[in-house]
């Protein structure tokens, strides 16, 4: 994945039953544990291109994020080791 932070993500039914109440993380952390969780339980991950708006948010609104954001991420990996199960969704 290129842009793991892209506001579009669709799933089917049941890969989202399956995953979402696995994901234990919020903020950026919440999309890489997701799409790295359907990676490892063996669902099919694509990346397709969405043309929209840029939205432009303030440097300062980035910045207060970012430290939280990246705890997020930083947990994702060890949260997404312990998924398990099967592609019957």
């Amino acid at each position: 994945m290129v842009d793991t932070q892209c506001g579009f993500k669709l799933f089917r039914g049941g890969v989202a039953q399956a995953l979402f109440p696995q994901v234990t993380t919020d903020g950026f952390g919440f999309d890489v544990e997701l799409l790295m969780l359907a990676e490892r339980r063996g669902f099919r991950v694509v990346e397709v291109p969405v043309n929209g708006p840029i939205s432009r948010v303030p440097r300062s609104a980035c910045s207060a994020r970012a430290a939280h954001d990246l705890r997020g991420a930083d947990r994702a990996p060890r949260l997404a080791r312990r998924g398990t199960g099967d592609r019957s969704a």
